[in-house]
């Protein structure tokens, strides 16, 4: 089964693709929703995270941050461009700023593109301000630009 456009990664390569491209990621594929997770480390400089990705063809990838610096914030709802922050202290991040296509593959878009964000995230944690270019961000599922 595909999603939106006969060139949509399916599912099974889009997990394969993650675990060959990162080692010691886990996932599965379970009620057609794929679910991954790895620890990686943005830049030298920064901590490692846990980046968790969940994804439903046909359906923008959801991408969960915890652990490094976001560990010890006490104060998460204040972190810029998320969506939500979970009981279990995972970050839903707001990546709308990227155009995600379903024929892209998640190791080549979603991982590096949730890199980026712990990376301004640090950022902003040092200096205050968030550098990364702005978003349009979703309300009720329509896209409005700020």
């Amino acid at each position: 089964m595909r999603g939106r456009g006969s060139s949509a990664k399916s599912l099974a390569i889009q997990h394969q693709t993650l675990l060959m491209r990162y080692p010691g990621s886990s996932g599965k594929i379970e009620r057609s929703k794929l679910q991954w997770e790895c620890r990686l480390r943005p830049q030298a400089i920064t901590d490692t995270y846990l980046f968790q990705i969940e994804y439903t063809l046909g359906k923008r990838p959801a991408v969960y941050i915890s652990e490094g610096k976001l560990a010890g914030d006490k104060d998460l709802k204040s972190t810029p461009h998320h969506y939500e922050v979970l009981d279990d202290g995972r970050v839903h991040a707001c990546l709308d700023r990227f155009d995600w296509k379903s024929s892209m593959l998640l190791a080549d878009s979603v991982v590096p593109w949730a890199m980026e964000w712990a990376l301004h995230y640090e950022i902003w944690l040092a200096t205050g301000e968030w550098c990364a270019a702005e978003a349009p961000h979703r309300l009720s599922g329509i896209k409005t630009f700020e």
